[in-house]
């Protein structure tokens, strides 16, 4: 109701002078809603956290097994009496062994009856990711020699999961078997000729104290094992059936330790060094691949150094990975796609692939760096003859001299694991030396 006069007088209704009284009357012109409950809103969504790096590994350890080749050659040995060494590996026996393998080279165990000239020798060893057994025996009747060699058919043990390899030999019969794979081969010889093998030297397990070359197997990288061993056992007809081994109190012992909890394979930089891979080359093209894994956002990967004004690096800034080509003081870089800067510091291993080639005939130098399976990047540039480069090669990190010649790029050394490197050709970086900042086996999350 609105506009009422009375006696030509219009009512004001707002006036407390003139309305004394009131029920039911609301000055909005509306009944008030009842029993009104304020309109309820909905949760907020969940709190998008920003992109960030991975926490850093902390190592774990585990109280099982022995470390071998974290950082270089290592062993354990066991002195034997002849009669003992005999009692054990004379004609026949079993031998166990429980391995976690960080490279795919390396002594298991080793023994002969020479140091340099052995013509009796027992090696169970990994090549290339292979494991091989390798005997030479003597025939009883006429002193005639046997070379005895099995070679799993599976190449890939040093993945950093346990494994157990069974060796079994009678006579001149030899097999190899991981029986968890199925994974049997033997050396079709007959068991029925009376061979023997008479061993002197110490039992020697996950490496030698032998500097010389092994003349006697064919062990691609004179190395000790790299990882980590809990089990040796052999089994014998005579008389004792089954004798273990103590792996924590051999007779000898140089450069092990304890084992991680979890490990990858590779080799780990903890941040303040690099390593030394000798002079390396390239010439009209060049490719290289990296498996790696860091929590770094920023870091210098290698550096292929002749010169201030002729050089190659790989570095990574804010996330993306450059690879940069300097010669003759000009310098092309190319840089790799992502998506929020933070795919490279995951803590996750990644796979990053480069590849510079130069078409003479036209000067056109082809560039291309992918990471992982995003989109590559390609890129070619004109007016070159010639992009050779010959120097020292430096990975996850440079000497000093090398990163002041390199003015605006990532002079942070790398922090984190290679599992792998091919720069040209696949590279072994424990070949290189390892030193407290670089070691064998990068510790994993358990």
């Amino acid at each position: 109701m609105q506009g009422v006069s009375v006696n030509s007088r219009v009512l004001d209704f707002l006036d407390p002078a003139t309305v004394l009284s009131q029920r039911g009357v609301y000055l909005s012109g509306l009944d008030p809603p009842q029993n009104v409950t304020a309109p309820t809103l909905p949760p907020p969504g969940p709190t998008v956290a920003p992109p960030s790096c991975a926490d850093p590994v902390q190592p774990a350890y585990s109280g099982e097994g022995v470390n071998f080749g974290r950082h270089g050659n290592s062993y354990i040995s066991y002195s034997l009496s002849p009669e003992t060494m005999a009692q054990y590996f004379r004609t026949s026996f079993v031998l166990r062994c429980q391995f976690r393998a960080e490279a795919p080279d390396g002594i298991l165990y080793y023994s002969a009856n020479n140091r340099n000239t052995p013509d009796n020798h027992l090696a169970v060893y990994m090549s290339e990711g292979y494991l091989h057994a390798d005997m030479k025996t003597q025939q009883a009747s006429n002193s005639n020699y046997h070379n005895l060699k099995v070679r799993t058919q599976f190449r890939d043990y040093a993945d950093g999961n346990w494994w157990e390899v069974v060796i079994l030999r009678i006579h001149n019969f030899l097999a190899i078997i991981v029986p968890e794979r199925r994974d049997y081969v033997n050396n079709n010889q007959q068991s029925n000729i009376e061979t023997f093998i008479d061993l002197t030297l110490p039992l020697y397990v996950g490496g030698t104290d032998i500097h010389v070359d092994y003349p006697i197997f064919s062990l691609r990288k004179k190395s000790g094992f790299a990882g980590c061993i809990r089990l040796l056992e052999i089994s014998t007809a005579q008389p004792v059936d089954t004798v273990s081994f103590d792996l924590g109190s051999p007779d000898d012992q140089y450069n092990v330790g304890q084992c991680y909890e979890a490990v990858n394979p590779g080799t780990a930089f903890n941040g303040t060094g690099f390593i030394t891979m000798g002079t390396q080359s390239l010439e009209s093209g060049l490719d290289v691949s990296v498996q790696f894994s860091t929590v770094q956002r920023s870091f210098l990967l290698l550096l292929l150094y002749q010169d201030p004004g002729n050089y190659f690096l790989m570095d990574a800034e804010d996330g993306r990975i450059r690879g940069h080509l300097r010669k003759n003081n000009i310098t092309t870089t190319i840089r790799t796609t992502h998506v929020t800067g933070f795919e490279v510091c995951d803590g996750e291993f990644h796979t990053l692939v480069f590849s510079a080639n130069l078409v003479q005939r036209v000067g056109v130098l082809l560039l291309s760096i992918q990471l992982d399976e995003l989109p590559d990047n390609r890129f070619q540039q004109t007016g070159f003859d010639d992009i050779s480069i010959h120097g020292e090669l430096y990975v996850g990190g440079g000497p000093v001299a090398a990163s002041l010649a390199s003015p605006g790029l990532v002079q942070t050394p790398f922090k984190g694991c290679l599992e792998s490197l091919v720069f040209g050709e696949a590279l072994d970086l424990r070949q290189a030396g390892l030193t407290e900042h670089v070691t064998s086996g990068c510790p994993a999350r358990p």
